[in-house]
């Protein structure tokens, strides 16, 4: 199964190359307790219909209309078949720890269905209209103060309720956090099961780690961080300060380590960096769009910005602009502004750094 670019402004992508129906021979499908009815056949016929809403080298994510009810769909993209015998596909590895998760009673979203065939494997959750992730909500300037505090230490609860149950999940933060978007909401659901683990325990420094990755918030300040802790904390035997500053460690040196692999990774063509030519100029982007990186810019939009000279954007001259966008991402620890774009003349070397206004 290979995702064949398609026409129209939400980006249709058919799954198949043939437009008829797919026999249910082509996805091996397995349903989770409780969705044993749930009609594999005619929703893999919806699938060449499918909108895509993230598209990666190694996988994508896909939105499905079907018996009323929007699904999501993520596709990993063929592992191999030594891969899968030694530790088996994905999707596979994310439908049993969702079981997990569903069985222990933390709040999550059901994965209602995997599948597997020769080129990819899926797996289907429905799409939880009204909620989004926890740290858009925390960065949404017109939140209260008492919403913000409260969500905080619910999200410092949850994050102690999932360590202490065993679960061990290797990017877990905010954006990995559902909630709803109503100012009154207050559940938490945990998603993103790829990397996830379940262990017997988790010794105290898998959770500092742990910690230092949550803490990678951009624009929260120290009281709100601190606040998260303590109610991490709540009930333990372990000082706020003295893990405060294990974890602000911990975080420096994580930090440190991001930013030297995003000087390799701006440079070159990926899914967090984009290239675009033209013979007159060269010029290197940092990817995004509505609904991933907002701060960064899609693909499509990168052509017509560069002909009328980056309407609400700032630019920043360089004599060596390629460099000055390599240090700038390799300097960077969280704060400050990043140039989304850096534009170069081929021919002098000369340039901009692209700012947002």
């Amino acid at each position: 199964m290979q995702l064949t670019p398609g026409d129209g402004r939400e980006r249709i992508f058919p799954l198949m190359t043939d437009p008829t129906p797919v026999p249910n021979e082509s996805i091996q499908w397995k349903t989770a307790p409780g969705f044993e009815s749930w009609p594999t056949t005619e929703f893999e016929r919806r699938l060449p219909h499918a909108r895509i809403l993230k598209d990666h080298r190694k996988k994508a994510v896909l939105e499905v209309d079907f018996g009323g009810t929007t699904w999501l769909v993520k596709m990993h993209r063929s592992e191999g078949a030594f891969r899968r015998l030694a530790s088996g596909s994905r999707a596979e590895h994310e439908f049993r720890m969702n079981l997990k998760l569903v069985e222990a009673g933390i709040q999550t979203v059901p994965i209602v269905a995997f599948g597997t065939s020769l080129g990819s494997d899926l797996v289907v959750m429905e799409k939880m209209k009204g909620w989004t992730d926890l740290q858009r909500v925390l960065l949404d300037g017109s939140r209260s103060f008492p919403e913000i505090r409260e969500r905080i230490r619910g999200y410092g609860r949850f994050a102690r309720r999932l360590h202490d149950a065993g679960v061990w999940q290797h990017d877990f933060n905010p954006t990995n956090i559902l909630t709803p978007l109503d100012p009154a909401g207050r559940e938490l659901k945990v998603i993103d099961f790829e990397r996830m683990k379940w262990k017997s325990s988790i010794s105290s420094g898998e959770r500092h780690r742990s910690l230092a990755k949550m803490n990678r918030i951009p624009r929260l300040g120290r009281t709100d961080r601190m606040r998260f802790l303590r109610a991490y904390l709540e009930g333990g035997e372990e000082r706020v300060g003295g893990v405060a500053r294990l974890i602000l460690d911990l975080f420096r040196k994580k930090a440190t380590e991001d930013a030297k692999k995003l000087a390799r990774l701006c440079m070159r063509e990926g899914r967090r960096f984009g290239e675009f030519r033209t013979d007159n100029e060269l010029v290197f982007f940092r990817k995004g769009g509505e609904r991933s990186t907002p701060e960064g810019i899609s693909p499509e939009r990168v052509g017509a910005l560069l002909e009328e000279e980056w309407p609400g954007f700032e630019r920043r001259g360089e004599k060596d602009p390629l460099q000055a966008w390599k240090s700038l991402h390799r300097d960077w620890r969280g704060d400050g502004t990043l140039p989304v774009a850096v534009q170069v003349d081929p021919s002098t070397g000369e340039g901009w750094l692209i700012f947002r206004a």
